[in-house]
């Protein structure tokens, strides 16, 4: 028997964010598509669309490099064909010793069972902040 798209969806959220609690970028990585493409979105700033699997790996490596303590909690996850949306509340700890404790929201994109585009919110009314928390 198959798992349902949305049991699939769910269990490729929770692997994506064990990865990232885990800091395994190789295991980060294996959930991604060769021709995939990741931007983050923050409140205070927009980065650049980055594409392909070494863009992706070597933003996430200096977001790995600057948290010395990472730990994602999903909140919910909504999903339609082919995207998944899920809410997580992100706390960590910063290399400098500053607490960050946000929630953000991730829509992704599915091709073969892996994420094709990631597109990360930070900040702002998409993503309502827990009272005393600051920023990425």
């Amino acid at each position: 028997m198959t798992q349902s798209v949305g049991r699939q969806f769910e269990t490729l959220a929770a692997r994506y964010a064990a990865a990232w609690n885990a800091r395994d970028l190789a295991a980060i990585m294996d959930l991604h598509h060769p021709g995939g493409s990741y931007q983050l979105h923050d409140a205070r700033r927009e980065t650049a669309l980055v594409h392909g699997l070494d863009g992706i790996r070597e933003t996430f490596a200096k977001d790995l490099a600057r948290l010395t303590a990472i730990h994602f909690e999903l909140l919910d996850l909504h999903e339609g064909a082919g995207h998944v949306v899920f809410r997580s509340r992100l706390t960590a700890t910063t290399n400098t010793g500053d607490a960050i404790d946000v929630n953000t929201m991730d829509l992704l994109t599915i091709r073969d069972g892996l994420v094709m585009t990631k597109h990360t919110f930070v900040g702002g009314p998409h993503a309502p902040q827990p009272k005393g928390s600051r920023d990425v």
